[in-house]
């Protein structure tokens, strides 16, 4: 009889190829179905650092990066942790712009027709990523502060004219990538 009962379980439990939370019948595409009227699912929370010592961490898998209060999901075919966000557009008129990690994700859209200096922090965390744009006349020129360096193939820190797109990354501690259209 005990045989009988275990053969019945393994074959029952062998046919169910979905797991429903919150739900008795999970959607047949799905392996995992969490359904809920009043509550969310909740992503594991961790800092810059906890994230980048996660070794050989497979590809899709998801995090909430504590320090820019973004999620991120592990690219395999880039090797690098990517962040998942709308990149909404902001637009920036001042003549000075000093990033932060809110900024994390976004598009700056630089409007002013005088120069820009956009000051990049030693504050930002590593995988900080911004887009800029020169919207106005005003070049955007990038520095580093509190030892911050910003490297460029070419050495230049400054965009080229209007409509010029830039990019900046934060690689490690005090390492930014500057990209784009450039002088």
């Amino acid at each position: 009889m005990r045989t009988i009962i275990i053969m019945a379980l393994l074959i029952t439990e062998s046919i169910v190829a979905q797991v429903g939370i919150g739900t008795t019948a999970p959607n047949s595409n799905s392996i995992l179905d969490i359904y809920g009227t009043d509550k969310g699912i909740l992503i594991p929370r961790l800092t810059s650092v906890q994230i980048n010592g996660i070794t050989s961490p497979p590809q899709s898998l998801m995090v909430y990066n504590t320090d820019v209060n973004l999620y991120y999901y592990y690219s395999s075919a880039s090797n690098s942790w990517m962040p998942v966000n709308v990149g909404s557009i902001v637009n920036v008129s001042s003549t000075t712009y000093t990033l932060s990690a809110s900024d994390n994700g976004r598009i700056l859209d630089f409007t002013s027709n005088s120069n820009i200096t956009l000051t990049v922090p030693n504050t930002l965390p590593v995988g900080f990523q911004v887009s800029i744009t020169q919207a106005g006349t005003g070049q955007v020129v990038f520095v580093g502060s509190g030892g911050m360096t910003i490297n460029n193939r070419w050495g230049a820190k400054a965009t080229s004219g209007r409509w010029a797109k830039a990019g900046i990354e934060v690689r490690a501690t005090n390492v930014a990538v500057l990209s784009g259209d450039l002088r």
